[in-house]
């Protein structure tokens, strides 16, 4: 997912914000464990018939272990992000994984935006040092990013003041 805001007026050329997409929603995620639940609950029961009573509880726990794993998993999609942030002086990228935050900047005099049907990774490279941006986007998604980033560099390098 692609969050964008751009402000010509202080000279911002680029300023988003790349987040994972979500493949299950909320309700998705529900019935999900509706159908994890009901599955348990059916085969623990047949277990009980059989006289495999104490079987009932690992089955319940194997449900709410299920429940666990999935929340953690989305919690942490949603706290990791990269921003992109594109001025007059600097690319920075600023990637936030959880904890862990990581910050580079840039100059975008040196830099080129290397995407490619070849090349599926969307790269910055400034003076042989690769940067790689948006690892989880869609192909389609990173393609529309990497033509918006050129178009941003290019439209810096428009407004920058001419050299007599």
């Amino acid at each position: 997912m692609i969050i964008e805001n751009t402000d010509r007026a202080n000279h911002v050329f680029l300023d988003m914000q790349l987040r994972r997409s979500h493949a299950l929603s909320e309700r998705g995620f529900a019935r999900l464990m509706l159908c994890v639940s009901l599955l348990s609950l059916f085969a623990g029961g047949v277990l009980w018939l059989i006289g495999a009573w104490p079987v009932i509880g690992f089955m319940g726990m194997d449900a709410l272990l299920i429940y666990l794993a999935f929340r953690h998993y989305r919690a942490q999609l949603y706290d990791q992000y990269e921003h992109i942030y594109l001025d007059a002086e600097h690319l920075k990228i600023h990637r936030h994984y959880g904890r862990r935050d990581e910050v580079i900047a840039l100059e975008p005099a040196f830099l080129h935006v290397l995407h490619s049907e070849e090349r599926d990774p969307l790269v910055v490279v400034q003076r042989g040092r690769e940067f790689e941006i948006g690892s989880w986007l869609a192909p389609i998604e990173r393609h529309w990013f990497a033509q918006t980033l050129r178009r941003a560099l290019r439209e810096r390098l428009q407004h920058l003041p001419h050299l007599p």
